[in-house]
């Protein structure tokens, strides 16, 4: 059996053969509702700061502000995000759970809130859905009210730690299925548009399967016709090719 991914522009995937996650869905690594989330996606004046995954689950409140370090500091039941924004306010913004929803709050702050490019009163309560853009000074964060992977724990950075390899929970499902399938003697043919990330996913199944050998990229559509099936498959120095 062969399996294929395909990988759209927007990163996202769609694998058509998949394996499932534990027997009826359980166990280790299988999938499960994340409940709300909270992505910083970009620092537009410091685009090197990385992107950041937080689990709202545990948490009734989140505040928002400057600081001179970036990241989180959770407490019992509230979340202190500090980011690295000279245009934020010390509490700049405030996330609220109530009632099964979740609401944002400008603290007064001194460059506004917006909420997916309208200006957010402030002391006003504003309700959030499901993929709405937060600007706070020049941060950006995306809400989203629940999505499904396979770990609510915040994702952030780590000094001495490999970064995540995906903030996205859709992918991070997709990512734990194909590190088990690189282990088996299955094929895999992964499709997408150019830039999409399919010698990436390739990469890192290379990775994942154990192999010891080092993988291989041909770019075929650059092979010159009379030359392919010895780029692909080798040849013998003398040999000739006969047509009788």
């Amino acid at each position: 059996m062969g399996y294929h991914w395909l990988v759209g522009p927007e990163g996202d995937v769609d694998s058509t053969t998949t394996l499932e996650h534990g027997q009826h869905g359980a166990g280790r690594g299988a999938p499960q509702p994340l409940g709300p989330l909270l992505f910083r996606l970009l620092s537009a004046d410091d685009p090197s700061q990385p992107s950041v995954r937080y689990s709202l689950v545990t948490f009734a409140e989140v505040e928002i502000g400057r600081s001179g370090l970036a990241g989180g500091q959770p407490r019992p039941t509230a979340l202190r995000i500090d980011i690295r924004d000279p245009f934020a306010s010390s509490r700049h913004a405030h996330l609220e759970g109530r009632d099964g929803g979740w609401r944002v709050r400008d603290e007064d702050s001194k460059n506004e809130t917006m909420v997916n490019g309208e200006h957010a009163p402030a002391g006003e309560e504003v309700s959030l859905a499901d993929g709405d853009l937060i600007e706070i000074g020049h941060t950006f964060f995306l809400f989203r009210g629940s999505a499904r992977g396979v770990s609510e724990s915040a994702t952030e950075p780590v000094p001495d730690r490999e970064d995540p390899l995906t903030l996205s929970p859709e992918w991070e499902l997709e990512l734990a299925k194909a590190a088990r399938l690189s282990r088996t003697s299955h094929e895999v043919l992964i499709e997408g548009e150019t830039g999409a990330g399919k010698e990436v996913l390739a990469r890192f199944l290379h990775e994942r399967s154990r192999r010891t050998g080092p993988l291989v990229c041909v770019n075929c559509a650059a092979l010159p016709e009379a030359l392919f099936e010895d780029e692909l498959f080798g040849h013998v120095r003398g040999a000739t090719i006969s047509s009788g």
